[in-house]
């Protein structure tokens, strides 16, 4: 529960609410009082214990928000009844406000669904991250299909309790809603985010707009200082939005946000789940460039740690952590820095192309973490020169995790793509070919590098600027050259603050939103400044590769990610291995079984085709004459052993049975969901059915066999080749063994299909009925061997 009130009928927390709101709330908010005042602290301990004139309330929390440190130094000054009145509206005002925005966040999520916009992060991370955050799994455990299946229920409740409204209609409800508390409905998000730093608590709201109105982060915190900058740490998180994903472990402005819950999610996935990977996972991997180096960066980034099995990555779990939190503060102080350095009309047109893919986003982040020294702050490159004075094998260790942090791709998908080449690009630069790190040459190229990834960013951003001057843009109809945009725009804005000039609007990141709406309204127009930012896009990586080759770039045939390959093959980052001989395979399989080389041909065109993309979905069927192409799959599994295609099917489970009767029950229910499977065609019959002797005997199961009927009246035994006793090493009762039907795809068959994606992709519950190139690359490369 989130908080002492999570139990609570939604009823009775109303009255609790409106208890604390006729007392407090009137006061909190009264903005005609000094904000010290208003504070919940000041007014519980006004209620209980009436101060004397002139003497000093409890001090407003540091830097206007609030932290534990801040509670319990306020609650230890009140007396017990006055910290018990605290901390009990304190949790009231916790979960109204979580109760809140967790339907908000499952409305924004309905509306990412209904309009298909699930911004640069995707579906599947949208979904994953908030599936978590909802049904509050922990950490450390994986998202499985159970926990979808609930997720996806409690989306269609929120859908139905909503009235199933339209994209454009949740779209306008997620913009308009606004959230009660105290006695005010708060629809601009930032008021909010002042109000509840009123409460004296450990929790913090944070907000800030969002494409479905605000985006926000609802949690417990703590804070800190660097330099001038607030750096509040969320050590739990109630409830989010969902374009607030977990791979997002941090953002830059003051003041700072880390999220524990990130770090922490990323760590076990990312690093225990390294240890956790299976043999046939680890090969998989190998095939592919993008996911061996992958694989590789975090196995060297391991290596300089010292880690060599999941014991010691749990004793360095802490290290580990706190060093993933260290690389995310000066990140965001590298934003901070280079944002400094950028001309203010280009961060402002930038914070409308910011697309994760684009090239503006790819050099901001670049730009962060190679940001020079100013003050107290620093870019992440500069913090490992730092380390490496000292200890270059610790400096090592976190320079391959940033450059594992970085690589987006894999085998599967582009993600992130432009930024995970530049950033590697750059990285392995450095890299010798023993795979040690050059700290001297980087601390000897650093004030270049910055200065082209900055005199780049201008370039590209006066480029855009350029275009823009010379479009053609739509407003109201009516076609605009951007003087007339720009004039309209102006005027508008001047009717509210008339001291506005042109070249201070342009400074402003909602004039370039507006003008960029009215290029979008016209799609050829808004095609071409998409191709220039494609264009742009090709250029940086060019630009790049030229830089690390001293402009050798047709030795790479002007590839950035050939360079990357080269060079990992170079530094043993990338092995490739021998290529799967699926031809080889198919006609060995064949000739076992006899097939005519027509077929054989027919047989490899299927594999091919799968190889090439295309996907066998598997479903249980048993009409029509045999599949070909299924009885060369089930040689290479019985030959193989992959998927165990032969194994029995266990039913139920008993411990300690006290009395026959309950006994005879139990087995009669699982015997009749066996009867139901063969009615609904699963399977046919059963070869074997093995009763486990330290429970029951052949003869108690055969009679409870005799009086389970099928809708036609047959008996379940007729459907039973054989009844045996034999000991079991688990508590099943049963063990049903299905005969394989060669060339179907019958139970046994589709049972093992799911085994082989379990070992071969565990996290990857939607694949694993699926026949895909990974599946028979996995199944041809042991066949082979």
């Amino acid at each position: 529960m989130v908080s002492m009130y999570g139990s609570m009928k939604d009823e009775e927390l109303d009255a609790l609410h409106a208890h604390f709101t006729r007392k407090y709330g009137g006061q909190m908010l009264d903005e005609s009082r000094p904000v010290e005042e208003r504070h919940l602290g000041v007014l519980v301990d006004q209620n209980y214990r009436p101060r004397l004139a002139g003497s000093e309330g409890p001090p407003p929390p540091a830097n206007g928000g609030s932290s534990a440190k801040t509670v319990a130094g306020m609650s230890s000054s009140l007396c017990p009844s006055a910290a018990a009145e605290l901390r009990s509206a304190q949790e009231c005002a916790k979960e109204v406000l979580y109760r809140q925005l967790k339907n908000l966040s499952l409305a924004m999520y309905l509306c990412m669904d209904k309009n298909k916009d699930w911004g640069s992060m995707g579906k599947q991370r949208v979904s994953l991250s908030l599936c978590r955050n909802i049904l509050k799994i922990p950490n450390n455990r994986e998202v499985i299909q159970l926990d979808a299946d609930r997720f996806f229920r409690i989306v269609d409740e929120q859908d139905a309790w909503l009235g199933r409204k339209s994209g454009d209609e949740m779209a306008r409800y997620c913009k308009e809603k606004t959230v009660s508390l105290f006695g005010k409905d708060f629809y601009w998000f930032s008021e909010l985010r002042e109000f509840v730093k009123l409460f004296d608590a450990e929790y913090y709201f944070y907000s800030y707009a969002g494409s479905y109105g605000a985006e926000f982060i609802f949690g417990a915190v703590s804070w800190t200082q660097i330099d001038d900058t607030p750096i509040y740490t969320f050590l739990d998180e109630y409830t989010r939005s969902p374009s607030n994903c977990l791979s997002i472990a941090g953002r830059s402005p003051s003041p700072m946000q880390i999220r524990k819950v990130s770090l922490e999610v990323i760590f076990f996935n990312k690093w225990e789940g390294f240890f956790r990977r299976t043999k046939a996972a680890q090969r998989r991997c190998l095939r592919h460039p993008n996911s061996a180096i992958r694989e590789s960066l975090k196995e060297r980034a391991l290596t300089w740690y010292e880690i060599t099995d999941p014991a010691d990555l749990l004793r360095f779990k802490d290290k580990v952590l706190n060093n993933m939190g260290d690389g995310v503060i000066w990140h965001e102080f590298g934003h901070q820095i280079s944002q400094r350095d950028m001309i203010p009309v280009h961060w402002a047109l930038r914070g409308n192309i910011r697309d994760d893919e684009t090239v503006s986003c790819a050099l901001e982040e670049l730009l962060a973490e190679w940001a020079p020294v100013r003050g107290g702050k620093k870019g992440a490159v500069i913090r490992f020169l730092e380390i490496a004075d000292s200890d270059s094998k610790a400096a090592s260790g976190l320079f391959y995790t940033f450059l594992s942090d970085n690589w987006y791709v894999d085998e599967e998908e582009e993600f992130l793509s432009l930024r995970s080449n530049s950033y590697l690009g750059l990285g392995l630069y450095f890299i010798e070919p023993d795979g040690s790190v050059n700290f001297d040459r980087m601390a000897r190229e650093h004030g270049r590098i910055y200065g082209f990834l900055l005199d780049k960013f201008r370039r590209v951003m006066e480029r855009l600027l350029d275009f823009l001057s010379h479009a053609t843009f739509v407003k109201d109809g009516r076609l605009l050259c951007y003087d007339e945009v720009e004039a309209e725009n102006l005027k508008s804005r001047q009717e509210k603050n008339a001291e506005l000039t042109v070249e201070k609007i342009k400074e402003y990141d909602n004039y370039w939103k507006d003008v960029l709406a009215c290029l979008k309204a016209s799609e050829s127009e808004w095609k071409r400044f998409q191709d220039l930012i494609a264009q742009e896009s090709a250029l940086l990586e060019h630009d790049i590769l030229a830089l690390v080759t001293g402009g050798n770039t047709m030795q790479y045939i002007n590839s950035l990610r050939s360079f990357i390959i080269d060079r990992c093959r170079k530094i043993g980052i990338y092995n490739p291995p021998n290529p799967t001989n699926i031809k080889k395979a198919v006609q060995k399989a064949s000739e076992k079984l006899g097939v005519p080389q027509k077929k054989i041909t027919q047989i490899y065109n299927r594999f091919d085709r799968i190889m090439n993309g295309e996907v066998y979905e598997a479903d249980i069927k048993y009409d029509g004459p045999p599949d070909p192409f299924i009885y060369v799959l089930q040689e290479m599994m019985l030959e193989t052993g992959m998927g165990a295609i032969l194994s029995g099917m266990f039913l139920g489970k008993w411990c300690e049975p006290e009395e026959r009767r309950s006994l005879r029950r139990y087995i009669k229910n699982e015997l009749e969901d066996l009867r139901n499977q063969i009615e609904n065609e699963m399977y046919q019959q059963v070869d074997l059915l093995r009763v486990n002797k330290r429970y029951a005997d052949p003869s108690l199961v055969k009679g409870i066999l005799k009086g389970i009927k099928f809708y036609d009246g047959g008996s379940l035994e007729d459907k039973i080749k054989a009844v045996e006793p034999a000991s079991f090493d688990n508590e099943a009762l049963l063990e049903a063994f299905i005969p394989l039907r060669r060339g179907y795809m019958d139970w046994d068959t589709i049972e093992a299909v799911w085994r082989i994606n379990q070992d071969l992709r565990p996290d990857e519950f939607m694949l694993q009925w699926s026949i895909d190139r990974n599946f028979l690359e996995a199944l041809v490369e042991v066949y082979a061997e």
